[in-house]
C-alpha cells in the first residue's frame, strides 16, 4: 500500500529534476546581452549606441558610420565620435534629440570619415562620448556593400557631406575619451 503511494511521488520528483536539470548545470542563454548582427553596441552616459558598423564608400578612404542611438534623457545630447587610425584621430559630432535616432541611412544624418584607409573585414577603434562622461571604446567592424542589406549605406562616388546632415568634423576634445569596457 505504501509503495503505491510513494512510487508516483518519487517518479514525479525524478521527472521534475530531470527536465529542469539543464538550468542547474548551465546558465540560461537568453539572460546574456549580445550583438545579434554584424555591428557592435555600447553605452555612454544617457546614450545607448546600437549596431555600429563602418561601410566603405565607392571613393577610396571614405567610410559611412551607421548605427542607432537611443537618448534616454529628456534633453538633446551631443555625441562625439572619434576614430583612431594610424596614430591620427578623426573627430565628428552630432546632436541627438531624446528617443531613437538612426544615423547613416539614405535619408538620415551621416557621420562620414574621409582620408582613412580602413581595411575591409578589420575593426576600427572608435570612441563614443557625451557630456562629461568618460566615453566608451568600441571595436567597430569595417564592411562594404557586398551584402544586399548594406548596399543602401554605401556612399556614392563623389559624395560630399552636406553641412545640414551633421556629423561635421570637430576639433579634438581637450582630453581624449577614456575607454570603458
Amino acid at each position: 500500500m505504501k509503495t503505491r503511494i510513494v512510487s508516483p511521488i518519487v517518479l514525479a520528483a525524478a521527472v521534475a529534476i530531470g527536465v529542469s536539470g539543464c538550468n542547474f548545470i548551465s546558465p540560461q542563454a537568453t539572460t546574456y546581452r549580445y550583438d545579434a548582427s554584424d555591428g557592435v553596441s555600447g553605452n555612454t552616459g544617457s546614450l545607448a549606441i546600437r549596431n555600429a558598423i563602418f561601410i566603405a564608400g565607392e571613393d577610396e578612404g571614405v567610410f559611412n558610420l551607421i548605427f542607432s542611438v537611443v537618448n534616454t534623457s529628456d534633453r538633446d545630447e551631443k555625441l562625439n565620435v572619434q576614430l583612431e587610425f594610424e596614430g591620427e584621430k578623426f573627430n565628428r559630432s552630432t546632436t541627438l534629440a531624446p528617443g531613437l535616432t538612426r544615423l547613416g541611412g539614405p535619408d538620415e544624418e551621416k557621420i562620414v570619415f574621409e582620408g582613412v584607409d580602413l581595411a575591409l573585414g578589420s575593426i576600427a577603434l572608435t570612441y563614443f562620448q557625451t557630456g562629461d562622461e568618460s566615453g566608451t571604446q568600441l571595436n567597430v567592424p569595417v564592411l562594404d556593400g557586398e551584402l544586399q542589406d548594406y548596399k543602401p549605406f554605401v556612399l556614392p562616388e563623389g559624395f560630399v557631406p552636406d553641412e545640414n546632415l551633421g556629423g561635421t568634423p570637430t576639433e579634438a576634445p581637450e582630453t581624449n575619451p577614456a575607454p570603458t569596457n
